[in-house]
């Protein structure tokens, strides 16, 4: 469990960062580019590049399809949602990442292995690696890039909504510039040759500063005074009641019409998979692309608190 602790750790050094005023205003914004440019492309390359893409039992494809239900299932319903109650897009598209794309690795390993034991981390690395994973780096990154056009489309002079092809045409350019998506490519791309040693340790060093640095730029941002707390409270609602309740409710409905009976282990733990708190870096990549950076945090900080109390409650329902 030393790795939830880190959680914390981090969280609070950024905000021993910002109240005591030993790193300047600017910090958040290094560390994000530094996350997503730097770390998020080695953990891309590292990750992608040895992932599994062969078949496996029916459980284990369900789970590798999960994330991506969960992203389309959070896309639809909160594009739906954001223009019913006026959210806006920006508020809009900070749900749709932060509810959409679970906390498969980082929060889910240390918490799969206390509940389920060390054989659920197998199980756990197919949804993280086949599902949350080249989720955000795919349909996550074109996600956040479209709500950021339309956010300033909906801000040009007033003139309302761009026309629907030049936002495709910006988003576009925008991913295509997104160093996780050359990434993604070229990690795709050399599948069928082994990397030197050199560069895969090389990788994995980079790649073990994503959710570190992550963390100490939402604890450093992370300033939710009255005002905003009640700002962001029917969002942070929303967005946590689909995540952390709806969603893995659904999965349990869907796991048992399936079987007609008590989920087996391996269904067990995809099931907590997808009762998982937000990702770190889709709260990330929400700020990096213009979303409202409030929500983001939100989502992600409060998600991580309530679901270490409530990932062990699923996993006592599911037993």
């Amino acid at each position: 469990m030393s790795q939830l602790f880190l959680l914390f750790v981090c969280a609070a050094i950024g905000i021993l960062l910002r109240v005591s005023r030993k790193a300047p205003p600017q910090t958040s914004a290094v560390l994000n580019s530094v996350c997503l440019h730097v770390a998020l492309p080695a953990l891309t390359l590292l990750e992608l590049h040895r992932a599994r893409f062969d078949g496996g039992s029916p459980v284990l494809v369900a789970g590798a399809l999960m994330p991506w239900a969960m992203f389309a299932l959070s896309w639809g319903l909160f594009s739906v949602l954001g223009k019913r109650l006026g959210l806006g897009p920006a508020v809009t598209g900070s749900l749709v990442l932060t509810a959409g794309l679970g906390n498969t690795s980082f929060v889910g390993f240390p918490l799969l292995e206390a509940l389920q034991g060390p054989a659920a981390i197998p199980v756990g690395v197919v949804v993280d690696q086949l599902g949350s994973f080249p989720a955000l780096a795919t349909v996550g990154v074109w996600a956040a890039f479209s709500f950021a056009a339309a956010v300033r489309a909906d801000a040009a002079d007033g003139r309302g909504p761009a026309p629907r092809r030049h936002l495709r045409t910006a988003v576009l350019h925008r991913v295509i510039r997104f160093t996780p998506f050359w990434a993604t490519c070229l990690a795709l791309a050399t599948r069928a040759w082994a990397y030197p040693d050199w560069l895969s340790l090389s990788l994995a060093r980079l790649a073990s500063i994503l959710v570190p640095l992550a963390l100490i730029s939402v604890g450093f941002q992370f300033r939710l005074n009255r005002a905003e707390l009640a700002r962001v409270a029917r969002p942070l609602a929303w967005g946590l009641g689909f995540k952390l309740v709806a969603f893995p409710l659904l999965c349990c409905v869907v796991a048992w019409l399936s079987a007609r009976m008590p989920p087996t282990y391996e269904a067990r733990v995809v099931l907590l998979e997808a009762a998982m708190a937000p990702m770190i870096t889709s709260g990330v990549l929400a700020e990096e692309a213009g979303l409202d950076a409030e929500v983001a945090r939100a989502m992600v900080t409060i998600g991580i608190a309530i679901s270490l109390v409530s990932v062990p409650l699923w996993s006592w329902f599911l037993s």
